[in-house]
């Protein structure tokens, strides 16, 4: 085990490339996909010789890449927003609720101006 490890540090051939907007890199015409966050920058990419396969230092650790799936990636729903989402429904009006707002609800009506029936209160007290 010890000897496996070993060989794989030892054949290894790093190279460079820059990693496109969408998080895609090219290698011999095969577009790998990296973990978010490397959109823009050259990025050093290490190939593994013995197993033929591709990787990267993500966050301090070698992360395995693979090539994208494009047909997943094609019906994959992330990305996208919640569409489908049923509105939430209002929560029920309680008596303690409704006593609340008749006691502690705003002084003026939608469109701004006290309602009429208050108007109408005020008019009998001045006189």
């Amino acid at each position: 085990m010890q000897d496996r490890t070993w060989l794989d540090e030892h054949f290894q051939v790093s190279f460079e490339r820059r990693v496109a907007l969408d998080n895609v890199v090219s290698w011999e015409g095969q577009a790998y996909e990296l973990p978010i966050g490397h959109a823009g920058e050259k990025i050093l990419i290490t190939r593994h010789l013995l197993d033929a396969s591709l990787s990267v230092c993500h966050q301090g650790r070698q992360v395995e890449i693979h090539p994208v799936d494009l047909e997943a990636n094609a019906y994959s729903r992330r990305g996208r927003g919640e569409k489908d989402a049923s509105p939430q429904p209002k929560p029920a009006r309680t008596a303690g609720s409704m006593r609340y707002d008749a006691d502690f609800g705003p002084i003026v009506g939608p469109d701004g101006n006290f309602p009429k029936g208050d108007q109408d209160d005020q008019d009998e007290q001045d006189p």
